[in-house]
Parts: structure tokens; C-alpha cells; sequence
């Protein structure tokens, strides 16, 4: 009778517990899924932000354009409160988010540099001769599309 109740106690602690090659399994299993699905997230997380500089500049242009509409066609002169363009008709400039730039300061900018010349520092470009608002970058996305042909 003895036996019989050391032997249950064995099969009573063994039932809780993992043995050291199940955990390694475990293990070995969840690393290989992370190390597959690691560089699709990060290609995601590239295409999002590319993804919402796209956006943010389609905004810009439709914001002057409405300026170019509400003022007797002409451009504003600059993308700020000087020329009434913010707050009227964006509450806030937003920003350009650029990926791979040999720029740390140009990664995430909402500077707009008034011209034609692109300088690399990141933001925008607007031309207030033609209305033309650019990304402020000449390098290639993650895609290999340049900034500027956005």
C-alpha cells in the first residue's frame, strides 16, 4: 500500500509540470516564428509611414488648392498663419516621415522651405509661384520611388 500512494504522488507532481526538452520546443518553435515574421513587420512599418507622408502631402495640396479657390486664384505666399493658410485651411502644417535618410534631423519634419530648390532636410518644398508642394527629400523610398515623385 505504500507503494501505491508514493507511486500516485509521482504521477500527481509529473501532470503539472513541462519537462525541460517540451519548454526547448516551445522555445525553438516560437523563435523560428519571430524570426520569419520579423522583416515583414518592419517592411510594414516602412510602407506606413511612406504611406502616411503620401497622405499628408495629398492634404497639403488640396489645403492650397482650396487657398488658390477661396483667393481669386492666386497661391498663397507661404504655408503659415503670415498668409492665413494655417489656421484657415490646416490647423497644424503635418509631417513628412522619411525612411533611409542619411539626415537624423530630416526623419520626421513638418518645416516647409519656400522654393524650388530641395535642400535634404526633410519637410516640404513649396513653390508659391505654382502652388507645387513636394517632399523635401531627393533620396529613394523603401520602394525605390523617389520623395520628389510623390
Amino acid at each position: 500500500m505504500i507503494n501505491k500512494d508514493i507511486h500516485k504522488e509521482r504521477k500527481d507532481k509529473k501532470k503539472g509540470a513541462f519537462t525541460l526538452i517540451e519548454l526547448l520546443i516551445v522555445l525553438s518553435i516560437i523563435g523560428t516564428l519571430v524570426t520569419i515574421t520579423a522583416p515583414s513587420l518592419f517592411s510594414m512599418v516602412k510602407a506606413a509611414k511612406e504611406s502616411t507622408t503620401k497622405a499628408n502631402l495629398h492634404s497639403l495640396r488640396t489645403a492650397t488648392f482650396g487657398y488658390y479657390v477661396d483667393n481669386n486664384e492666386t497661391w498663397p505666399a507661404s504655408l503659415d498663419s503670415t498668409s492665413g493658410f494655417v489656421p484657415k485651411y490646416m490647423k497644424t502644417i503635418p509631417t513628412a516621415v522619411i525612411n533611409n535618410s542619411n539626415h537624423p534631423k530630416a526623419n520626421v519634419s513638418n518645416m516647409v522651405y519656400s522654393g524650388e530648390r530641395i535642400n535634404n532636410r526633410g519637410g516640404w518644398i513649396y513653390n508659391p509661384k505654382t502652388g507645387e508642394v513636394q517632399v523635401n527629400c531627393s533620396e529613394k523610398d523603401s520602394q525605390g520611388v523617389k520623395y520628389l515623385a510623390y
